[in-house]
């Protein structure tokens, strides 16, 4: 097969680094320490910055970043010795604040640490430079370096990028066990992906199918995902890329076949009312119905199959 299965845990980190609408090149960080002449050494040291975001610059020797956004949203933490008493970024002050478990986690800083984010416009020369200093006068310049590119540029390089996404926790059979929050894991997924400051997917290219929906025809029965499989996806080129999630019910029959269950599905009728993963993988491998060759699939599902 030429797509993936990839277990839920690491949903997250695939959109950002496969699916982000900005790429992560290569880094080029400037670090100029101006220390004052102090009696102690630790006065003479200057501070230490990282980043975060929009790319975590720990142990990188360069950084450059390509957006398709004229924002970027900026965050990462600064520590020293004797304690940070303020950060710019391209010389607008920002406001501290004590970093997150998680953010200390990203980076290895010694020292008093403290947080930082803000929303940039980008400059004319494309570069964003932040500036850290300390108690004892001593600064720290990174510099991170910009290559912006229209979505309409990139997507004529890449191709264009489609997503279905289908949450399934109420349904319609009795003997079928409702679940919970599958909706509103599918319903986060698709404001990462539609968000311009992060996924950045054409929001006419991404199809959310759940239960809640006031139109019939996205509704994830198993007629309309077929459909949406079958001749929605169809609009897909080579250079494309397609994302298919589902959240809901997986199960396997007497035969050990593997279905996803869909909100119309009956437990004593899988082969006629659920969605065989034979019938999934068929299509997704089936150029002359999805023409985009490069397809990555998430199935937060019992019995997935692949």
């Amino acid at each position: 097969m030429k797509f993936l299965v990839i277990v839920l845990s690491f949903l997250m980190t695939f959109i950002i680094s496969a699916f982000g609408q900005e790429r992560d090149l290569y880094i080029r960080p400037t670090d100029q320490g101006s220390a004052t002449d102090q009696s102690s050494a630790d006065e003479d040291t200057p501070p230490k910055i990282e980043l975060i975001r929009p790319i975590n610059s720990q142990d990188m020797k360069e950084l450059r970043y390509a957006s398709t956004s004229r924002y970027l949203h900026v965050a990462g933490i600064a520590a020293d010795d004797q304690g940070i008493t303020e950060i710019t970024v391209n010389g607008r002050p920002v406001k501290l604040r004590p970093p997150g478990g998680k953010d200390l986690f990203l980076v290895k800083l010694s020292g008093q640490t403290v947080g930082f984010e803000a929303e940039i416009p980008l400059s004319q020369d494309g570069a964003i430079r932040i500036v850290a200093r300390d108690t004892a006068g001593n600064q720290t310049e990174k510099i991170l370096f910009i290559d912006y590119e229209s979505r309409e540029s990139l997507q004529e390089k890449t191709g264009r990028r489609w997503a279905v996404i289908i949450g399934v926790e109420q349904y319609q059979d009795p003997e079928i066990t409702d679940l919970r929050y599958s909706v509103d894991d599918a319903k986060a997924l698709y404001e990462v992906l539609v968000d311009p400051q992060r996924g950045a997917f054409d929001p006419s290219r991404v199809r959310l199918l759940t239960d809640d929906a006031t139109d019939p025809k996205l509704l994830p029965t198993r007629l309309n995902i077929l459909d949406t499989l079958n001749n929605w996806l169809r609009q897909t080129t080579e250079r494309d890329t397609v994302l298919f999630y589902f959240s809901g019910h997986g199960i396997a029959d007497k035969q050990k076949r593997n279905y996803l269950v869909a909100m119309d599905s009956k437990l004593n009728l899988l082969e006629d009312s659920a969605v065989p993963m034979e019938r999934v993988n068929e299509v997704l491998d089936d150029p002359e119905r999805i023409r985009a060759r490069k397809i990555v699939a998430i199935l937060d599902s019992c019995h997935s199959g692949t």
